[in-house]
């Protein structure tokens, strides 16, 4: 999911002290609650939301330009809130919290402009990538071993897991949404896909668990300047310690020229040395979770078109497809390969 301001397509609409008369844009309670913290006249814009399901503006007034965040569920405020101390503790390059209001599920937030990785031109990436990789680190350095609670500027936080479980959902939903809801695949053809999805998981080393950003690709880290910042961080959670980094590098979004995808690799292997047993363990299993993650990804793009009418997400099933049939190649992976194969899978790419 996307939550930023990087979305375009925005409606520009004024706020309560410039236009008393406004539309209905922005619920009642969350512009008498901007009214009170905001300084004078401020202009309201409407972003995208994308693949959320939450409402984005961006607020310019005297005090600047914020970003609003409206959750769907005002209930989900809590883990915005919680990510962002917990990775602002850690002095990680995220957006400041400018005010919230939990009954309202509202945030507002430093805006950090409109320019993803995604958008950098691919000669200027290098540093941007290398910066990113060194991001990672940090994060699964300073977040420190695994625990069921840790401790957070907002209190006690109890993160998720991306464990065997989780993984296999996702996979169960890539099967349900887009081989059976986009695809059209039989029955037979879905069960004999769905079989190989266990022998995938066994492969997978998921100790020890590091902390995870979750959606660590090009469309979720901003560029200010020549810095980068993380956003979306509200599914930050336990998982693989390669989750991240194959989640950056094998990008449904970007095509990465493949000598800046090994030197990121290779320092972050380096950084991170102590959990590999050689290089081709490490290779081994990035590739195993980079297979799972694209599926994971196609899955999501298939409920979006399915689900919402987001038939634009479908544009990066391709690339994606491409990503997932290069590692498939490996010996281990090859039931799964010839049972996406044999349904048509590929045929697209082909």
């Amino acid at each position: 999911m996307i939550e930023s301001s990087l979305l375009m397509g925005r409606t520009p609409w004024r706020g309560r002290r410039m236009a008393p008369d406004r539309d209905a844009a922005v619920d009642p309670q969350v512009s008498a609650w901007l009214d009170a913290v905001l300084p004078g006249a401020f202009e309201i814009e409407t972003l995208p939301g994308d693949a959320s399901a939450n409402r984005f503006y961006r607020i310019r007034s005297a005090a600047g330009s914020k970003v609003l965040l409206v959750c769907a569920d005002s209930g989900a405020l809590v883990n915005h809130l919680s990510m962002s101390g917990f990775f602002a503790s850690m002095d990680l390059p995220v957006a400041r919290v400018v005010s919230s209001n939990r009954a309202l599920g509202a945030l507002l937030m430093d805006d950090l402009g409109d320019r993803s990785l995604c958008d950098t031109a691919a000669a200027g990436r290098g540093r941007l990538y290398l910066q990113a990789v060194d991001i990672l680190v940090r994060l699964q350095r300073d977040a420190g071993p695994y625990r069921e609670c840790i401790e957070t500027p907002m209190g006690p936080y109890m993160p998720p897991t991306l464990g065997r479980q989780r993984l296999l959902w996702e996979l169960e939903f890539f099967a349900e949404h887009y081989l059976c809801g986009v695809l059209g695949l039989a029955e037979r053809q879905i069960a004999e896909i769905r079989a190989r999805f266990p022998s995938l998981l066994d492969l997978l080393r998921l100790e020890p668990l590091v902390y995870c950003h979750r959606d660590y690709h090009s469309r979720n880290i901003m560029v200010v300047g020549a810095s980068i910042y993380l956003i979306d961080l509200q599914d930050a959670r336990w998982g693989h310690p390669l989750y991240d980094l194959a989640s950056l590098l094998s990008d449904s979004y970007v095509d990465i020229d493949p000598a800046l995808v090994e030197a990121c690799k290779s320092r972050f292997r380096s950084a991170k040395r102590e959990l590999w047993a050689g290089q081709q363990e490490f290779e081994d299993q990035f590739d195993y979770v980079a297979v799972q993650r694209n599926l994971k990804a196609i899955g999501t793009f298939g409920a979006q078109a399915r689900l919402r009418g987001r038939q634009s997400y479908l544009q990066y099933v391709p690339r994606t497809k491409r990503l997932v049939l290069q590692r498939l190649e490996r010996h281990e992976l090859g039931g799964l390969r010839l049972a996406l194969q044999d349904s048509g899978f590929f045929a697209d790419i082909s």
